[in-house]
């Protein structure tokens, strides 16, 4: 009973703000702009919350430098894409790709089992769990090269994915490990079913981030 009270708040979660953040992102300008701003605030407060629960308050000052890459940068990151001509394209596939990645490693590896990736970290993740995450990504990111404009090769498109994928389980390892590190299960509850900000956007951040220094930076800008 209690799994089905889980499993339907996180259906709701999702039917309403997958809608709204798709919206936003297509819209764009001041809307965009205030919905990063309005994340990057929570995502602070849920790490400040996180220390003040642990009596951990005094280490804010040391661990301020990973508040700047999980907040500031991946925020500064999707700004900068949204410019882009393909800026809408790009953040929502850059948004499947981390999701695909999540869904594929938890059913791969409840399916599957066998060696944890990081027991110590993370003990329900395991090695056929990721590498499981990476052959679907690049069975996607296949079928979605031929929706492309093509201006790259099929191989380094895959690869970018591939590459993305990677950086998104390892963003999910990180925040993991500060969750362990100080005793909590979910970093908030403010997404009713699903925990806090950080539990859901911890690999897009980081994603965020490998996204702009491919599309953005190196201007493969191919959708």
């Amino acid at each position: 009973m209690q799994v089905n009270s889980v499993l339907k708040k996180r259906i709701i979660s999702a039917l309403v703000l997958i809608p709204t953040t798709l919206f936003l992102i297509i819209k764009g300008g001041i809307f965009f702009n205030l919905l990063l701003v309005v994340i990057a605030l929570l995502l602070m407060s849920e790490f400040i919350n996180i220390l003040l629960k642990t009596d951990n308050i005094d280490l804010l000052p040391k661990y301020s430098p990973y508040l700047v890459l999980y907040c500031a940068l991946p925020i500064a990151s999707f700004i900068s894409l949204r410019a882009l001509p393909s800026g809408i394209e790009i953040i929502i596939y850059l948004c499947l790709l981390v999701w695909l990645t999540d869904i594929a490693a938890y059913f791969v590896g409840k399916s599957i089992g066998g060696p944890k990736l990081a027991p110590k970290i993370s003990p329900n993740k395991t090695i056929s769990g990721a590498l499981g995450a990476l052959l679907i990504v690049s069975v996607f990111s296949f079928a979605a090269y031929f929706f492309t404009n093509k201006t790259i090769s099929l191989y380094s498109f895959v690869i970018i994915a591939i590459f993305i994928s990677v950086f998104s389980q390892i963003g999910d390892l990180v925040e993991s490990y500060f969750k362990r590190k100080f005793g909590v299960k979910d970093s908030g509850n403010l997404i009713p079913g699903h925990g806090g900000l950080f539990d859901r956007l911890d690999g897009l951040l980081i994603a965020a981030i490998v996204g702009y220094l491919v599309f953005g930076v190196f201007n493969q800008n191919h959708f």
